[in-house]
């Protein structure tokens, strides 16, 4: 048979408070089920962050983060595409989180913005983005974490 060479690089997750980048895969990103979120990682007091990416009809994207303690959660979404984006705050079966009567999500509208605040118990989270409509529609994600009475 061939015997072939594969080279592997060293993944290394910088600091969350840093601009999160990352290469896309041609022909799927390789985020799009719970099984298979991005993960951003342990967020504590005054841990924030921001990514970007493209979502289609047929591949949403996922991140999974986890809380060390109870806090508030501000999540800010942009959509930069020409089609309507959902932003879902969804727990580990994929079902929208509600939180005191009001469910943790956004229906973004193209060249828009949206915010959802939340306190959330310590525990492990995902986004999910996606959209109904529309081929590689790109949107933006910010992400603050604070504890106790929105002391961010």
């Amino acid at each position: 048979m061939f015997a072939k060479s594969q080279k592997f690089v060293q993944i290394r997750h910088s600091d969350l408070s840093s601009r999160i980048n990352r290469s896309r895969f041609i022909g799927g990103d390789g985020d799009d089920s719970i099984d298979n979120a991005r993960r951003l990682g342990r967020l504590s007091k005054g841990s924030s962050l921001a990514d970007s990416g493209r979502v289609s009809e047929d591949d949403p994207d996922y991140y999974k983060f986890t809380l060390k303690s109870s806090g508030n959660i501000k999540f800010n979404f942009q959509n930069r595409g020409d089609e309507s984006i959902q932003f879902s705050i969804v727990n580990s079966r994929d079902r929208v989180l509600s939180v005191n009567g009001k469910r943790l999500f956004a229906d973004v509208d193209d060249d828009d913005k949206s915010k959802v605040d939340a306190r959330l118990a310590q525990g492990t989270y995902y986004i999910r983005v996606e959209t109904e409509d529309g081929n590689s529609e790109r949107f933006s994600l910010k992400l603050k974490f604070g504890s106790r009475n929105n002391d961010d």
